[in-house]
């Protein structure tokens, strides 16, 4: 994402009293060849009285339904993101959070005609996970991990998903970067997502395509 929406959702959801905080963000898909890319375009920061902080933290249905009639108005998906504050790294659903992202990825869909994303943010070192809650059968959705997180700005840092991406290898000193046979990292065997965080994504994703399948063949 670009420095000023990293620095922007670092502000609001690394508390000073090392509490979690939550929020719902707007995003706008854009698909190539091989990847499809979910761009975060905006924050839709909580209002006085829309969470309640308590170690945990929990939104009101009112905060959740605020943000779905705003991605739909203007043609955007929703995701929610919240902060593990000593969390590092990639960061995976744990059984509360699949619980919780769970229990609105339905409506989400109703609303706003595309699937949940979910993040959740690192307070350690500000790093991310991602997944993008898609309908398997009636009633029942399931999450598909993203492969890495990216934030462009003055330079680019990503964070991945090391069970589906591992970072690239630094080099030796004095010796190239060694690299796998065939010179390329593994990749998965099903199509990837990769989520991305631009202001610019507001003019550059304007795209009404429908959003494509992310779900394993395997």
């Amino acid at each position: 994402m670009t420095s000023e929406v990293a620095q922007h959702l670092t502000g609001h959801l690394r508390r000073a009293d090392g509490q979690e905080d939550c929020c719902f963000v707007l995003w706008r898909p854009s698909t190539g060849a091989s990847r499809t890319t979910a761009l975060l375009t905006e924050m839709v920061l909580p209002r006085e009285g829309e969470r309640i902080v308590h170690e945990t933290v929990d939104f009101t249905s009112a905060y959740f339904l605020r943000a779905a009639a705003l991605a739909a108005e203007r043609g955007c998906g929703l995701g929610f993101i919240h902060a593990r504050p000593k969390g590092r790294g990639w960061q995976r659903l744990n059984s509360i959070d699949h619980k919780a992202e769970a229990s609105f990825a339905a409506q989400t869909q109703v609303i706003t005609s595309r699937p949940l994303v979910g993040l959740t943010f690192a307070g350690t070192d500000a790093g991310f996970g991602a997944r993008i809650w898609q309908q398997q059968a009636r009633r029942r959705y399931a999450p598909t991990e993203a492969e890495s997180i990216r934030v462009a700005g003055g330079r680019l840092t990503v964070t991945f998903n090391n069970r589906l991406l591992p970072p690239p290898r630094r080099p030796r000193t004095g010796s190239c970067a060694p690299f796998p046979p065939g010179g390329r990292q593994p990749r998965p065997t099903w199509p990837a997502c990769t989520l991305v965080s631009s202001d610019a994504a507001r003019s550059a994703c304007s795209s009404s395509k429908p959003w494509p399948a992310l779900v394993s063949s395997a």
